[in-house]
């Protein structure tokens, strides 16, 4: 395994919580400086593996984020504006078996979010 693979496993076990999609990683826990230091030993471990996080998307800790298409936070999960954006314009030119993918993604995302989409 990895320098980084080993450090995102070892976190498991600092009461922090690992979500990896393609080449996005979130780390998400209750205590700033443990999530502090998660992104700390992540960066060294990444730069040991001869991988570098790209400075735009590397942010935090932070009360809310934006990662995977959806905006995050405590009790909160909204699909991102520009991600609305680009399925209004899908639904706009979409077969029924598009529409129906769309708005049951949505849906399982934020319902506010799906009715606001099926209303246009």
């Amino acid at each position: 395994m990895s320098y980084l693979g080993t450090a995102l496993a070892s976190l498991h076990h600092d009461h922090t919580s690992v979500s990896i999609y393609m080449d996005d990683i979130l780390v998400s826990g209750d205590d700033v400086a443990t999530l502090s230091a998660a992104r700390l030993r992540l960066e060294a471990a990444a730069e040991r593996s001869g991988f570098e996080f790209h400075p735009l998307k590397s942010v935090g800790p932070a009360p809310a984020v934006e990662v995977f298409n959806l905006d995050l936070c405590h009790h909160r999960l909204k699909v991102s504006p520009s991600r609305i954006a680009d399925f209004e314009a899908a639904i706009v030119k979409g077969d029924p078996a598009t529409v129906a993918g769309i708005l049951g993604y949505v849906g399982t995302v934020n319902s506010e979010q799906r009715a606001s989409l099926e209303l246009r």
